[in-house]
């Protein structure tokens, strides 16, 4: 994806978009709900990529073929969780490790959002942010 595409889209998806000069070419640097999307532009090609996601410290490695499915990720479902929050899936109470857009995705969708929940007793799981319920922000970022 080039810079342009990926800027488009962004716009499209009500992402802040903010370009800084890079080693190469630039960076866009794409914002939204405390999820921000950092790729480095090599001319026209990303060379690399990392996300940040709430409530979580620092950035993470991001595939570059991932760009797109983070960007056209559903809004209010990337939204309603931050990383270290309480979280019930049913009967099972635990805390939320991670949030990620899946992977396979209809193009033309908004991407459908999971978390990945370990659960107090022992075990995780994968849910979808819709069967899940948020029952206490994180109190500290992780």
């Amino acid at each position: 994806m080039n810079p342009h595409t990926l800027e488009a889209r962004g716009q499209r998806d009500e992402w802040t978009i903010t370009a800084e000069p890079h080693t190469g070419g630039r960076m866009l640097i794409l914002d939204r709900d405390e999820w921000i999307v950092q790729v480095a532009f090599d001319g026209s090609a990303p060379a690399f990529a990392q996300i940040r996601k709430p409530g979580m410290e620092g950035f993470q490695h991001l595939d570059r073929r991932d760009i797109a499915r983070y960007v056209r990720g559903d809004r209010a479902a990337m939204s309603a969780f931050r990383i270290g929050d309480r979280a019930a899936v049913g009967e099972r109470v635990g805390t939320v490790i991670n949030i990620y857009v899946e992977a396979g995705s209809d193009p033309g969708r908004p991407g459908k959002v999971r978390l990945r929940v370990a659960y107090d007793l022992g075990g995780h799981a994968d849910p979808y942010t819709t069967f899940a319920t948020r029952l206490q922000e994180a109190s500290c970022a992780r």
